[in-house]
């Protein structure tokens, strides 16, 4: 462990102590105890970073005497008590029960789950609707056709209703354990940890965007569910037939803003095709498989879509869970950690928008 991953730790804990603080303002209701315990929270974390500062102007100064600098210091004052799961101090929450995630108010969902390129690559593309209950709304707005409005003839204003639909939502959760002896000495392990966490549920909730889902009782559909989009059979990726696809987008009303497929068809695409019409055609997003190896594209399959016109509802917030009490965290002395979105399957106003192109037998 670093001297800055120490600062780091600190400052992260500090700043969640912080919010905690101001929300027990909001709330209006005394709390002398919380208070007092957050308090102490901050001014240890004060210390810690001041320390940090110290240790670190020391160790420039041995530099520059020559001095070699071998093992960092201030790892043996950390304890349990600092672990820490998305900037939230374990002792913060109970066992066992999923949480919002805080300190996420001003980034969004999609963002969240795309962990900086290594989740999901489709949540940023979508219209993401953000909802704060077990259900969220996701509106639609059917393409009209506007006229010139004929003398003393009325309107019909029924042609083209807007509507809020209200799909089913399914759970995506990712689940690991961490030593806590790890937990408690290398306080990079959270970072590490956060991080894949999301991205297993960032990648997860694209490959329920394109193939739908089902918990076992509610059933979510995906862009590849059949009567979700059109499906073309070609008998091979050319440019004559992406070219078309994206024309028929074009027919919808809309333009294609992306081909997406897995990375060894849009390998074998970008390689056989003339370099000069790439930069003519929508960019490529390739979704690799899933850890386990299941595809989220399959192979034959590539998707060229006006993404911007799919919708889908997605809780605002993802939710922690963590458990220290259960016979495998207790057992093995770990921390049992698991990361969960709630989302929708795509909704969209025409299916002619996202065009499917499936290699023949």
């Amino acid at each position: 462990m670093t001297l800055a991953d120490i600062a780091s730790d600190a400052i992260a804990r500090r700043e969640y102590a912080v919010k905690q603080l101001r929300n027990l303002d909001r709330n209006g209701k005394p709390d002398t105890a919380r208070e007092a315990e957050l308090l102490a929270t901050i001014a240890a974390t004060d210390n810690a970073i001041r320390e940090a500062v110290d240790n670190a102007a020391a160790v420039e100064n041995q530099k520059a005497h020559g001095v070699a600098y071998a093992s960092p210091i201030g790892t043996s004052k950390r304890t349990r008590d600092h672990r820490a799961v998305f900037g939230m101090n374990l002792r913060e929450f109970g066992d066992g029960e999923f949480i919002a995630i805080g300190g996420l108010d001003n980034e969004p969902v999609a963002q969240t789950l795309s962990a900086a390129g290594k989740g999901s690559r489709l949540l940023p593309l979508v219209n993401a609707y953000p909802f704060d209950k077990f259900k969220g709304y996701v509106p639609v707005a059917p393409p009209v056709t506007a006229h010139v409005q004929p003398r003393n003839e009325a309107d019909d204003f029924l042609a083209g209703l807007v509507s809020a639909e209200l799909p089913e939502v399914i759970k995506v959760t990712a689940a690991m354990s961490v030593d806590n002896d790890n937990f408690v000495d290398v306080p990079a392990t959270e970072g590490l940890l956060n991080s894949s966490l999301l991205a297993a549920v960032g990648q997860r909730s694209d490959h329920v965007i394109v193939n739908g889902g089902t918990d076992g009782d509610v059933t979510v559909p995906g862009l590849l569910t059949d009567g979700i989009s059109t499906v073309t059979t070609v008998d091979a990726f050319t440019a004559v037939e992406l070219f078309a696809a994206v024309a028929r987008v074009q027919e919808s009303g809309a333009d294609a803003t992306a081909i997406v497929g897995n990375p060894a068809d849009i390998a074998a695409v970008l390689g056989a095709i003339d370099g000069t019409k790439v930069p003519l055609l929508p960019p490529f997003v390739a979704l690799p498989n899933l850890e386990d190896g299941t595809a989220i594209v399959p192979t034959g399959t590539l998707i060229v879509a006006d993404l911007s016109s799919v919708a889908v509802g997605i809780r605002r917030k993802p939710e922690v869970l963590k458990s220290e009490n259960s016979p495998d965290a207790h057992d093995r002395d770990l921390t049992l950690v698991a990361a969960r979105a709630r989302l929708t399957g795509p909704v969209l106003p025409r299916t002619d928008r996202v065009q499917v192109l499936k290699v023949g037998a």
